[in-house]
């Protein structure tokens, strides 16, 4: 089976445009949709395909579309003038809220950061015109569209808050609980490709004081290191400590 889509990416041999649905139907701003408006959205998701380190979206690019991951991990951040990339964030699949791109697509409609896949990704996409047809006819739709955007400016609010004053163990619990609630697993594991070097990036951090705090959390016992692999040992522990303000 071959799914046709716009640009130059195709995905073969899996039925992605059902995956997209599926999730697309946990997200809240559907519960809302006329069931003609979500035969419309349902039509018209489009699967893009992408290997590791390309461009998914560049800094500056106009946006035209929301998109959610069907598969696949997206590393969101920015080039320095030295062309060393900075992480910002990690986007990978989830089974509720998952539309990205809202608040470009809204606001300014210009992409802030680079979006890059992180080995092989699958994207669903839904187009500016077809979101914005919905938006214009349906009230309920627009309120939960703007409470994701609230929410989302009131995240990067406390992640800037968090990265300014609270110690490197807090910050690096609160990684580690974010990427657990972001896994597809149900268990206490952390599947991830992403290396220490990744995580200290993501932390702004040195990769060997990232190897020392990783080797504390294992030495009390709150999870186990294995290769491309973090098992927690303890979920209630590291929710204490990512919630507390000084260690």
């Amino acid at each position: 089976m071959a799914v046709s889509i716009s640009g130059d990416h195709y995905v073969f041999g899996h039925d992605f445009i059902n995956d997209a649905k599926y999730l697309l139907s946990n997200n809240d701003f559907i519960q809302y949709c006329s069931d003609k408006e979500k035969e419309i959205l349902f039509k018209n998701l489009k699967i893009k395909k992408y290997f590791d380190n390309q461009n998914i979206y560049i800094k500056g690019q106009q946006c035209e579309e929301v998109f959610l991951v069907v598969e696949g991990t997206i590393k969101i951040g920015w080039y320095t003038q030295n062309h060393s990339f900075i992480f910002y964030h990690i986007a990978k699949k989830m089974k509720k809220n998952s539309l990205l791109n809202f608040t470009y697509l809204i606001g300014s409609g210009e992409i802030e950061h680079d979006y890059i896949a992180r080995g092989r990704v699958i994207i669903a996409t839904i187009s500016k015109n077809i979101l914005f047809e919905i938006l214009k006819n349906n009230n309920e739709v627009q309120y939960v569209l703007l409470s994701v955007i609230c929410n989302n400016f009131c995240a990067l609010i406390q992640n800037e808050y968090f990265r300014a004053i609270l110690p490197l163990r807090v910050r690096l619990a609160k990684r580690l609980v974010l990427l657990y609630e972001m896994s597809e697993n149900g268990d206490q594991q952390i599947k991830t490709s992403f290396s220490q070097e990744d995580i200290s990036e993501l932390l702004q951090s040195y990769r060997q004081i990232i190897s020392k705090e990783l080797d504390w959390f294992k030495k009390q016992g709150i999870v186990e290191l294995k290769y491309k692999k973090i098992n927690i040992l303890n979920l209630e522990k590291l929710y204490e400590i990512a919630n507390e303000i000084d260690v």
